[in-house]
């Protein structure tokens, strides 16, 4: 699009916003829904690996419950990418 050579693009919205914010130019594109429902982010484990999956997702609570996991998502996505099922645990 920056070079002209495509007029609209459909790409996750928090990739896009990441990317149009480190290069200064969010308020030149308009980033809108495309209908499709949200997306969740994850990290895979092996299924026998469950003590290791119950350690990631306790480390997800207790970073979100701090506050540390919406800096970090701040920082990095431009909002908070928390999935509904680290937010209901506060």
């Amino acid at each position: 699009m920056k070079n002209d050579r495509i007029d609209a693009l459909l790409i996750d919205r928090v990739y896009a916003n990441y990317y149009l914010q480190s290069e200064g130019i969010l308020n030149d594109y308009s980033v809108f829904s495309a209908g499709f429902e949200s997306e969740a982010f994850a990290v895979g484990v092996r299924p026998a690996d469950k003590t290791l999956l119950a350690a990631l997702n306790q480390a997800f609570i207790s970073l979100y419950q701090e506050g540390k996991f919406q800096e970090i998502s701040q920082k990095w996505f431009g909002e908070d990418v928390a999935t509904s099922q680290v937010k209901n645990q506060e």
